[in-house]
């Protein structure tokens, strides 16, 4: 857990860095999955979809119910 919450910090300084960072939106929505934060995943995944990351869209459909 303190591992994902970590990734989470260093995913979203990484997209205050390069705000299109699609493999940052994809790796931060992964982890918040991993932590049950369900709403944040979506969102995550709902940004790396918008940026193109076509693999985000199954992702978003789980996890934007």
């Amino acid at each position: 857990t303190d591992n994902y919450k970590e990734a989470v910090y260093y995913y979203n300084y990484a997209i205050d860095i390069k705000p299109d960072y699609t493999k940052a939106f994809y790796g931060l929505g992964e982890c918040y999955a991993k932590l049950g934060m369900n709403a944040e995943a979506c969102q995550s995944f709902k940004a790396a979809e918008k940026f193109g990351d076509v693999k985000a869209i199954s992702q978003r459909l789980w996890y934007c119910k």
